[in-house]
């Protein structure tokens, strides 16, 4: 994994500024690519591409980027991984002579975009990446991005230039960014956590889509954004696997499910550098671990967080597992202490807003101790049904949906004239879903129920349940308050909800946090994070599958399970996941207070203006109090302030 950055500009520059730019560009990228830096400028054609390597395989200098391809016509810079680079350059070898410099596959990219051309190469490549490549003889600037969004690329015209790179921090260095808010976000961000794509929180900056690619050409008008191209669209896989369901039976399903994590795991664990895995002892890292140490001669490294709270530790689970698949096994235990003080660092990596409590980052920087790769389980939630709200929401969608719409619409109004203390009660159990064990007053549950009565599709439904019952927009400074945009009206509808939501948060949720947590708490100590279950083919086999195959009698996974199950005994893991999680409802009125009071002063959120001063100081005030718990929008509020005092 590595660090690309660039820019074009249609009335060209000087040489030495171009390459200077670029250097300052991709220095920014440094915690990326810390092996190897390099540049590559066309000033007359206005074009600058600039890298930050990591170097996973071929570590000769043949492997070093900007890469030019053998006639000239193309220069690339990548960021990523393609597992199956060598059954691609084999293929490219039985229809012409190629003369390789070294093994890399960045070259093997470059020798496919000049033989079958863009489109056919990527569509045929296994793996995750970030890149930009210009066509010299075109003139024009390609960028892509893989299949779930694995890799960040962001992109967008600042002025007359436009800017492109893996993070926002090498956009922001280039003499033309502004660095002006995009206020519509705001909201979405509050709501969940992160900004989705293809949005940013940079006015004119936006993120690549997954499994896009947008081509910008030097015979455009300058700010023209072209539409991104999918070679390889999320919701034809799901359209696809439903309308051609998987016929084999129970055991036949398993055996071609293990053998595709087995090809995975194998692909994935190619390296020219030492490699582990993520053990958090669930299902997903459990089987991710059995499976890499079945195919290795040696004992992998294993890497897990531990917490001194019990309730919150989940290490004795892995240390279990690790002793039963036989790795060798490291363990950190972390105190409050240690949490607290890395929040300020945690904040400065993520370059734009973002709130999503875990500890990613330590065990990313244990493991970086040992090795350079490591393998997690990140998918299998988002693709085989995982989460334990899924059933949940699916019973009371079910029930709701039963309901005529009128008849739901004098419910919905009937609701809102109770008192919501005889609402709450009478109501009790789905208000308790919906708390997720937190204390958020009962009036804003009823009014979220209200308005849930009242959704006709999945998505409105599925998004309402998840929020904090519309309390973000009172938390916004009133001008602000209808700006926000909404990044999920094109999502589509399924037959079955259970099915809408898989789609939902493999589209949104997976790309947009678990993936953004992922890449960048591992590149941050450059260290490269790999995820075999996203492999695409696994997540096309998976929406073949029946939906009571993914959730079989009440146990989500099950197939995942199944395949776990010749490997590790049943006891070890039949029990809730965890996963690295930190316990910060418990600390925001002890060891987080003064961080959380000091982020959301009236004062700084005063001179940001983003916010209303008033509600959140009540909302601070109300939660340290006892009275409620508003963990969610006061950690994400302080993660925003801790972001804006960084930039």
């Amino acid at each position: 994994m590595c660090g690309i950055s660039g820019f074009l500009s249609y009335s060209g520059f000087n040489a030495e500024e171009g390459i200077q730019i670029a250097k300052k560009m991709a220095n920014a990228l440094t915690h990326r690519g810390p092996d190897s830096s390099g540049e590559w400028v066309d000033s007359d054609a206005g074009i600058a591409l600039s890298h930050r390597r990591l170097s996973i395989l071929d570590l000769s200098d043949a492997g070093n980027q900007p890469m030019i391809s053998i006639s000239g016509r193309y220069a690339l810079v990548f960021n990523g991984e393609i597992y199956n680079h060598l059954d691609i350059r084999k293929e490219i070898e039985l229809f012409t002579k190629v003369l390789w410099r070294g093994h890399s596959d960045t070259e093997t990219l470059l020798a496919g975009f000049e033989y079958w051309g863009f489109e056919k190469t990527i569509k045929k490549t296994v793996g995750t990446f970030g890149l930009a490549l210009w066509d010299k003889k075109n003139r024009n600037l390609t960028l892509a991005r893989d299949r779930v969004g694995e890799k960040p690329l962001y992109y967008g015209w600042q002025g007359n230039s436009f800017l492109f790179g893996s993070e926002l921090k090498a956009l922001s260095v280039h003499k033309s960014f502004t660095n002006e808010i995009e206020h519509s976000v705001l909201e979405s961000y509050l709501k969940y956590g992160y900004i989705s794509a293809p949005l940013s929180i940079y006015k004119g900056i936006f993120k690549l889509l997954p499994g896009s690619s947008i081509c910008i050409s030097t015979q455009q008008k300058i700010s023209t954004y072209p539409e991104p191209v999918a070679y390889w669209s999320l919701e034809k896989v799901v359209n696809t696997g439903l309308k051609n369901p998987y016929t084999g039976d129970d055991t036949e399903a398993i055996n071609l499910l293990e053998e595709m994590l087995i090809r995975s795991v194998k692909l994935q664990s190619n390296s020219d550098v030492p490699l582990g895995a993520f053990l958090s002892g669930g299902i997903d890292s459990s089987l991710v671990v059995a499976l890499l140490q079945s195919v290795s001669p040696k004992k992998i490294k294993t890497y897990t967080i531990g917490f001194e709270e019990k309730k919150y530790n989940e290490a004795t689970y892995a240390e279990a597992i690790a002793k039963h698949i036989g790795t060798d096994h490291t363990t950190l235990y972390l105190s409050e202490k240690d949490i607290i003080s890395s929040i300020p660092e945690i904040n400065s990596i993520y370059d734009e807003p973002f709130c999503d409590s875990s500890a990613s980052l330590m065990v990313s920087r244990l493991a970086r101790n040992d090795v350079t790769v490591a393998l997690s389980g990140d998918g299998g939630d988002e693709t085989f049904c995982g989460y334990s709200a899924y059933p949940s929401f699916n019973n009371i969608w079910n029930k709701v949906n039963n309901i005529p719409m009128p008849i739901r619409m004098a419910i919905s109004k009937f609701i809102l004239t109770m008192p919501a203390s005889i609402i709450s009660a009478s109501l009790s159990p789905i208000l308790k879903l919906l708390d997720k064990s937190t204390s958020i007053p009962s009036g804003i549950r009823v009014q979220q129920l209200a308005n849930a009565m009242l959704s006709k599709r999945h998505s409105d439904f599925f998004y309402l349940m998840k929020t904090n019952g519309g309390i973000e927009n009172s938390l916004l400074n009133k001008k602000y308050r209808q700006e926000n945009k909404k990044n999920n009206e094109d999502l589509f509808e399924l037959n079955d909800f259970m099915s809408s939501i898989l789609y939902y948060d493999t589209k949104d949720y997976l790309s947009g946090d678990i993936l953004v947590k992922a890449d960048r708490m591992s590149m941050s100590v450059g260290l490269e994070n790999r995820a075999p279950l996203l492999d695409h083919r696994i997540i096309e086999f998976a929406w073949r599958l029946p939906l009571d195959m993914k959730f079989r009698s009440g146990v989500a996974k099950w197939p995942l399970r199944q395949v776990l199950s010749r490997y590790v005994p049943q006891k070890l893991v039949d029990r809730p996941k965890m996963g690295f999680n930190l316990p910060t409802s418990e600390w925001i009125r002890g060891p987080l207070q003064d961080y959380v009071e000091d982020s959301l002063s009236a004062d700084k959120i005063y001179k940001e203006g983003f916010f209303d001063v008033d509600n959140v100081q009540q909302m601070l005030k109300q939660h340290m109090s006892g009275k409620y718990n508003w963990q969610s929008p006061l950690m994400r509020l302080a993660a925003f302030q801790s972001w804006s005092d960084s930039r």
